[in-house]
Order: structure tokens, then C-alpha cells, then sequence
């Protein structure tokens, strides 16, 4: 048994962290309860815990046979899936929190109808633009399949929004919650994942945006594929706790 204040240091930290244990049922249930113990939080500052069901594309070893240009391709692809993951869970538990939507929900449609989105048309509801998420996501695994087949026929997709930085994007939703705490990223990796992906995963750590955006990665030391970001820069495995044995 995992004890509460050693949860309380992972969540209060500020830093990335690399939490170390291995791959176990034990484990999960630990890491989407502690995403339970600290919630959406409006009004003052408190960390806020988003466990990630899926941040990552599935791996069959195909990837590694491919040449470096498709793999730079599967690299950006692993990005924006990341990066929109992350973002529709926020939003998800956002949304799922009656009491904080009927305090922001105006001001959360006005911050995705910004000029920051790029957005084609204005949408009326946050459940709409988690649709819009969902649909990205899905494009994101049709295009990477369609690169790890060498199929060079994938089709051209118009997006009705687009975002680049998830720091900004957390920093947009942090100020209309009037928390400047941070969003806790818990990440619970297994070995079916992509390389890509937990390069995309080095990316976000590389940025030193943990005041905001804060990943905390959940893995069997032995397993995890890289310390290298998507640009080959290796990153610093910050800090480490170990979740049991």
C-alpha cells in the first residue's frame, strides 16, 4: 500500500517525475486513484490530477523497419496525439464537474472560439469541441497506420480547429479556472507503446513547463524506451520515486 502523503509529494511537486514500479494492476489502480483524489479545482490554487487512458499509438515492431523519414512522420503524428490527449481529458474532467462548468463553461467556449484555434467556425458547446478532440485522435491513428503500412495515398484532413502548444493551452484553462496550480499528467506505460510516443512524452518534459503542464510517468525502469527526445536531445530523467516493488 502506496501511502497518502507519498501521493500528496508526487501531486504538490512542481518538477517531471519518473515514478518507478513495475507494470502491475496494483499500479494502475494507484495512479487513476490519485488522479481521483485531486480534482478540478476552481477558484483557488490546488494541483489537479488527469490520468491519461491512452497517450500513444500501439507498437507490433513494424515502426522500427521503417525509413527515417517515415519514422520523423510517425514522430509528428505521436506529437499531436499526445498533445490532444492530453487536452480532451482536461477538458473531460472539466466537463464532468457540473458544479465548475456552471461557474466557466462561458468563458472555457469563448477561449476555444479565440483566434489561438485557428477555428473555421465558432462552436456552442464544450461537448462539441471534445467531439472535435475525439475526431483528431482518430485521424491521428488513421494517418499513422496508413504511414507504418507505406500506404501514400492517406487522405487530406481539414480540421476545424488547431492548436500547437499544450503549455499555452494549459495556461488558457488555468486562468479561467483562477488556479495557478498545475495540471498533473499521470502517464501509466506499458511496453505495447510506441518508441514515438514516449519520444513525444520527452518533448513535453524538454520544455520545462511543469508549473503548468507537470508529467508524471508511471513505469518499469527496465522497460522505458528512451530518455532522447523526438529531436534525438537526451533530457534529464528529473526526479524519481519509486512506487513499491
Amino acid at each position: 500500500m502506496i501511502s497518502s502523503t507519498f501521493e500528496k509529494q508526487i501531486m504538490s511537486h512542481k518538477f517531471h517525475e519518473f515514478l518507478f514500479g513495475r507494470d502491475t494492476v496494483t499500479r494502475t489502480i494507484f495512479l487513476k486513484g490519485m488522479a481521483e483524489h485531486y480534482p478540478i479545482v476552481y477558484g483557488s490554487d490546488a494541483p489537479m490530477g488527469i490520468y491519461l487512458e491512452s497517450y500513444g499509438m500501439l507498437s507490433d515492431g513494424r515502426e522500427a523497419l521503417l525509413n527515417s523519414d517515415k519514422k520523423a512522420e510517425l514522430g509528428i503524428i505521436s506529437r499531436e496525439y499526445l498533445k490532444n490527449s492530453i487536452a480532451y481529458n482536461i477538458v473531460s474532467k472539466i466537463e464532468s464537474n457540473s458544479v465548475v462548468m456552471g461557474e466557466i463553461e462561458k468563458q472555457l467556449i469563448d477561449f476555444f472560439n479565440s483566434s489561438y484555434f485557428n477555428r473555421k467556425n465558432d462552436i456552442k458547446s464544450v461537448q462539441s469541441y471534445l467531439s472535435e478532440l475525439k475526431e483528431i485522435l482518430s485521424v491521428c491513428q488513421e494517418k499513422y497506420d496508413s504511414v507504418l503500412f507505406n500506404d501514400n495515398h492517406s487522405k487530406t484532413y481539414d480540421f476545424p480547429s488547431y492548436f500547437f502548444d499544450i503549455e499555452w493551452f494549459g495556461k488558457g484553462i488555468k486562468e479561467i479556472l483562477k488556479n495557478n496550480d498545475q495540471f498533473n499528467i499521470i502517464v501509466d506505460y506499458h511496453d505495447s507503446i510506441t518508441l514515438e510516443a514516449n519520444q513525444a512524452i520527452m518533448m513535453i518534459i524538454g520544455t520545462k513547463c511543469a508549473k503548468t503542464i507537470c508529467m508524471k510517468v508511471a513505469t518499469d525502469p527496465k522497460h522505458w524506451s528512451t530518455y532522447t527526445d523526438q529531436m534525438n536531445y537526451f533530457k534529464e530523467k528529473s526526479y524519481q520515486k519509486v512506487l513499491g516493488k
